[in-house]
């Protein structure tokens, strides 16, 4: 479901589009939205995008959002369905404004409501799940525990839950740390974890050689 119509960046001053699309000169329905923006933007007051102002204006179909972008003096115009939430208006202009992705990919991300949504809500449990196996990983290595040691605990415990079935892979770290959490399939941001903690038990380990090497060696003057 397309809810969004066009985005739309212009410099007043430069008589510049920054950013349009989609670009269809054979699209009269885009046309007639092109338009009305530039319209809308005629009439605005002057200081509007110096302002860092927002305004939205309604037709019996549509939804205009336009954003002053600030400093930069660009105005910027969402286009979309009325039932289209303000705040992902907001966040696409954000986005254009950081040149966070090409005029198509950000068209494309924001064009379903419910899609970015639940794109959303993936990412804020991927980022959580992130966070805690890495408090996991302080903590475990704040107490000197090592990764083999972990991995041979694992592998007892998940023994012990499959009544002496054949087990026919070798237990792996990365498999502990999804057995941790079961919610997590990003198997990619996995095996980074996994290196990130083999890295900080190197370094644990390195600092305790050292720690080793000084006391003998004092212990050696005395």
């Amino acid at each position: 479901k397309k809810e969004l119509k066009l985005i739309y960046a212009y410099h007043r001053e430069n008589e510049k589009i920054i950013t349009e699309f989609p670009h269809d000169p054979n699209n009269k329905t885009l046309e007639m939205g092109k338009a009305y923006v530039q319209k809308i933007f005629a009439n605005l007051d002057p200081n509007f995008e110096r302002l860092k102002t927002e305004q939205v204006f309604t037709t019996k179909k549509y939804k205009l959002t336009v954003i002053g972008g600030g400093e930069n003096g660009v105005l910027y115009a969402v286009l979309c369905n009325q039932e289209y939430p303000l705040r992902l208006c907001r966040k696409l202009v954000k986005e254009m404004q950081e040149n966070a992705g090409t005029p198509r990919a950000l068209f494309e991300k924001y064009e379903d409501s419910s899609r970015v949504d639940k794109l959303e809500q993936v990412v804020n449990k991927t980022r959580k799940i992130k966070e805690q196996v890495m408090d996991t990983i302080d903590e475990t290595l704040k107490h000197g525990d090592e990764i083999d040691v972990i991995e041979e605990k694992a592998q007892e415990l998940h023994d012990s839950t499959n009544h002496g079935q054949k087990q026919t892979k070798k237990f792996s770290f990365l498999a502990a740390l999804k057995r941790l959490l079961p919610g997590s399939r990003d198997t990619r941001g996995m095996r980074e974890l996994e290196r990130e903690f083999k890295k900080r038990d190197k370094e644990r380990k390195e600092r305790q050689k050292e720690i080793d090497a000084k006391f003998f060696d004092s212990s050696d003057d005395e």
